[in-house]
């Protein structure tokens, strides 16, 4: 996915960056319950990547969540702490 210009509005008002980082943490969330945690870590690590700054704080904390809880799965005790911090 590359990356959206910044501060571009949609039509709704919110911002492009916010609606990209929800379909990944979407497809993260998906991932997750399909068992590819390597996706579903992937997918958090491309929301965050979108998401500058402050924007969109309690979807960085999903993103987060869901990275932290595939490395976690995947034996990344000391990853998946450094992504709550």
């Amino acid at each position: 996915m590359e990356t959206l210009p910044r501060c571009r509005w949609s039509g709704a008002g919110v911002l492009e960056e916010e609606l990209a980082a929800d379909v990944l943490l979407a497809y993260s969330s998906l991932s997750f319950s399909l068992g590819k945690l390597a996706l579903s870590a992937e997918y958090a690590e491309r929301g965050l990547a979108v998401l500058p700054g402050d924007l969109g704080l309690p979807t960085q904390a999903r993103l987060l969540r869901n990275l932290a809880r595939a490395q976690a799965q995947q034996g990344l005790k000391a990853a998946a702490e450094q992504s709550l911090q």
